[in-house]
């Protein structure tokens, strides 16, 4: 694991199809998982070029993933459209 501004970030493997503890994916604070956990979390995920772990994310913590997308920044808004680009283009 390592650790990226106060959250506590697992290391995904793309391909491996195991079994993931939300606790692995971001460790929660006292609230819970906020944006306060969330946002750097999505940062290192964009900056590591894995979009998978962008999709494990978003389907785990859908509201905390979408309210914490406001507070990007237009570089990391960007990545992420483009990701959802071609998903976009085959339906």
């Amino acid at each position: 694991m390592q650790e990226i501004a106060g959250a506590e970030v697992l290391q995904l493997n793309a391909g491996a199809a195991t079994e993931i503890n939300e606790n692995d994916l971001v460790k929660p604070g006292k609230k819970g998982v906020t944006n306060a956990q969330m946002i750097p979390v999505i940062i290192a995920t964009i900056d590591a070029d894995d979009p998978a772990k962008l999709i494990l994310l978003k389907k785990t913590f859908p509201q905390v993933y979408a309210s914490s997308l406001k507070y990007l920044g237009k570089e990391h808004k960007a990545k992420i459209e483009a990701y959802n680009a071609p998903a976009a283009a085959q339906a």
